[in-house]
């Protein structure tokens, strides 16, 4: 469970980023915020964008390097998914809906991470899925 909620954690969150720069206007529909391609406030979008690649690219640098790091990083991951889901609540749907599902898939990664028994030993998670 832990292995590949955090793989679907990292790379979902380098795909959602990579969408926000590549169309901000479709992504800001999904921030509950629809701005039109003239709106200076895009560059919020290609922001947030940045944090979720970088978000993404640490979970998995964590997971393959320093998994049981994932038991710190990935809740201080839900604080960030948790204040997006409140900024949206009373937007229009579905950017509330999107949010809340993605603090419920972190929280449920966050508990796994605590409950993983390769993760007791420093490194030693890493070893079990890699060989």
């Amino acid at each position: 469970t832990f292995q590949l909620g955090a793989c679907c954690l990292g790379i979902g969150l380098v795909g959602l980023g990579a969408g926000c720069l590549a169309d901000p206007v479709s992504s800001s529909k999904m921030y509950g915020m629809p701005l039109e391609a003239s709106s200076p406030a895009l560059s919020w979008v290609k922001v947030a964008g940045v944090r979720d690649i970088c978000l993404g690219v640490g979970t998995l640098a964590l997971f393959f390097f320093q998994p049981s790091a994932l038991r710190v990083f990935a809740p201080a991951t839900l604080v960030v998914a948790a204040s997006d889901a409140a900024l949206t609540i009373g937007g229009p749907f579905p950017a509330p809906f999107n949010h809340l599902m993605g603090v419920v898939g972190i929280g449920i990664l966050s508990v796994a991470a605590w409950f993983d028994p390769t993760l007791t030993t420093e490194g030693e998670g890493y070893k079990r899925i890699s060989g």
